[in-house]
């Protein structure tokens, strides 16, 4: 019988890299070879590696989902890991051939099978728990099948377990009618086993995978005014990056450390522009600082929930999906901060806690917890005694094309968004007017919906305000010329010719040695006329704690696969952040609140070159620059190129 094994034998590679070997059991999936060109695709915990088997398995791959056909290689996976779904709906070994729906006993093979399956549990069949043998492919699906019997086999015989002569007789007559397709197959898992070494030896790492994204941008204002229109805003045009390395570690298949360094030369606009209204999402003014941005490790803590711990650099976004399918964090879809997100999610930063879930499979919630100066030991900073956002969000999600968000923040001392108005943010405006910080606590309220009308038009939008109240007075100390103090000049009174000359003639010679002379007269004075100077004093202005609303909407229109497939054409118009009422005095007749009206306008044309190069032109335009209808409208246009890798 041992003979056998030549009579058989097949490369030992031959296809078992298209079997999956059950960890509980010897039975292998069948998996589709519909296309020779087979690439491999890196699993979350490294390159495939041959040395890692199963005990009693003889196929060479960890997961059969490893393979890809078609010629291309799996989509990458996003930083941030879905939920780990559940197992419903996965396939126990098929132990009776009639569970192989469309296998009947006409077909030629059948007792083969039957034979196979039952007593040495060695095919499991696809996972919609058919084998196809009527395709057109079948016959190499069924080799697969065959090789691994094959395998099953030879394994028995080497453990001296009895094998039946008519299996064997059957494993012959099965051999040579697909004798053609085990040697192709043969030749093509040669060709994979080449592909595998190649990676293994020049991969970077076998647990992390390491990514990167560099974002080019041509960006200029053409034109715009401020302060009231009395101030042209500067044409100019610049040239910067923004680069980030990306690293993805996974320790045991179901984690994910992802660290992040970033650095750039994108400006920011707010500071020429008067207003937050034109800064873009992939703005990085580092000055080309490499710096570590953000570090997260998240990990299922239990069934549908995942947690996320962030010691650097946290977001809301991180674990809080946005709904917003223009969302490309500045590298892809919005050119706008603005356009990117719902200003709510940029409301906090810093280390911190997440979590992500799901319920009844149709909603999703997010939780979590970010401290901006988590990492500061001084008084008043910390995780818990400084700066903080909270943030709760339920997502009610029936199916893939549509989604609606309810959302909820709530915050200490982190009021600014860096979108809207300068009163918006106005943290930053009282230090930029007054040269003084103050204190807010906020609760934030914002709807989102993202609505895949059809295949090639999705419309989505959101709605968000915040009510903010300052948690003390604003003392404001100027140093003021207010006023003119009058001071008394003292004049000497005239003296007499008489008296002067008599006075020139006494000298120290003239004079009797033991004589005394008497003291001239005091002198008279006389307020003759009054002097004046000025007096630097200070004052004390005190701004009383107050109350303001902050809105800000937006709907989106976007045409994915418009021209071509993987383009995005975009147009976004909404209102950026503005205070729509405050009962906040404040000094110097500045406003409280934004009264007049600004839209954002928004629209571009993402173009893929090809799978790693896209090029989107677009254009920005700010109707009344910081709500004032003084100021003539601000317009910027840019054209971004993201390379990936």
């Amino acid at each position: 019988m041992l003979k056998l094994r030549s009579l058989f034998q097949v490369p030992s590679v031959m296809l078992g890299m298209m079997m999956l070997m059950s960890a509980s059991s010897q039975a292998v999936p069948l998996s589709e070879l519909a296309d020779p060109d087979f690439r491999l695709k890196q699993s979350r915990d490294g390159l495939l590696n041959s040395n890692r088997r199963n005990q009693g398995s003889i196929s060479q791959i960890i997961n059969v989902s490893d393979l890809e056909t078609q010629n291309r290689l799996f989509p990458k996976s996003d930083r941030r890991l879905p939920l780990k779904q559940s197992h419903e709906g996965s396939l126990s070994q098929v132990t009776n051939v009639s569970d192989l729906r469309d296998v009947s006993p006409t077909d030629w093979a059948y007792e083969a099978l039957r034979g196979l399956v039952e007593r040495y549990g060695c095919i499991v069949g696809y996972p919609d728990r058919t084998f196809r043998g009527q395709r057109s492919l079948s016959r190499h699906e069924f080799a697969a099948g065959l090789n691994a019997c094959l395998n099953t086999l030879e394994r028995l015989l080497q453990e001296n377990v009895a094998v039946l002569r008519e299996d064997i007789e059957k494993l012959k007559r099965l051999a040579r009618e697909f004798e053609g397709e085990l040697m192709a197959l043969g030749a093509r898992v040669g060709n994979l086993e080449a592909r595998t070494a190649y990676l293994e030896n020049h991969q970077f790492s076998t647990t992390t995978k390491l990514t990167g994204e560099i974002v080019v941008g041509l960006t200029g204002i053409t034109q715009g005014e401020k302060n009231e229109g009395t101030e042209e805003i500067n044409k100019v045009t610049n040239l910067g990056y923004r680069g980030r390395l990306e690293l993805n570690t996974s320790f045991d298949g179901d984690d994910s450390l992802y660290i992040r360094l970033a650095t750039g030369t994108v400006p920011v606009y707010s500071d020429i522009a008067g207003t937050f209204e034109g800064d873009f999402g992939f703005s990085q003014p580092d000055d080309s600082d490499l710096a570590v941005e953000l570090i997260i490790y998240e990990f299922t803590l239990a069934e549908n929930l995942r947690m996320f711990v962030e010691p650097v650099g946290g977001a809301f976004d991180d674990f809080t999906p946005t709904i917003n399918f223009l969302d490309g964090d500045g590298a892809s879809g919005a050119l706008s901060a603005f356009g990117t997100r719902n200003p709510l999610y940029y409301m906090a930063d810093g280390p911190g806690i997440g979590f992500q879930g799901t319920l009844f499979e149709v909603f999703e919630w997010s939780a979590g917890y970010l401290a901006t100066e988590g990492n500061n030991p001084g008084l008043g900073r910390g995780m818990f005694n400084g700066p903080y956002g909270a943030i709760g969000q339920i997502a009610y999600k029936p199916s893939d094309d549509f989604t609606v968000a309810f959302t909820y923040v709530h915050g200490y001392n982190n009021l600014d968004t860096g979108t809207g108005t300068r009163r918006s943010n106005f943290q930053a405006f009282i230090e930029e007017e007054f040269e003084t910080d103050v204190r807010t606590v906020n609760n934030s309220y914002g709807m989102e919906f993202s609505w895949r009308i059809a295949p090639k038009f999705v419309l989505g939008g959101w709605a968000g305000v915040t009510k903010s109240r300052t948690q003390n007075a604003i003392n404001i100390v100027r140093e003021l010329v207010a006023e003119e103090i009058p001071i008394e000049e003292p004049v000497i009174a005239a003296v007499p010719p008489e008296e002067i000359a008599t006075e020139e003639l006494l000298t120290e010679e003239s004079l009797p040695q033991e004589t005394s002379v008497e003291e001239p007269p005091v002198q008279e004075v006389i307020p003759e006329e009054i002097a004046t100077e000025e007096v630097p004093t200070e004052e004390l202005l005190t701004i009383d704690r107050g109350n303001m609303d902050i809105w800000n909407w937006a709907v989106t229109l976007a045409f994915p696969d418009a021209f071509k497939e993987g383009d995005t054409a975009a147009v976004i118009f909404g209102m950026q952040p503005w205070v729509s009422k405050s009962n906040l005095n404040l000094p110097d007749g500045l406003r409280n609140n934004d009264r007049d009206t600004s839209y954002h306008i928004e629209a571009f044309y993402q173009y893929p070159l090809n799978d790693n190069i896209s090029i989107t032109p677009g254009i920005i335009v700010i109707t009344a620059p910081d709500y004032d209808n003084k100021n003539d409208a601000l317009v910027i246009g840019t054209i971004r190129t993201t390379f990936s890798f």
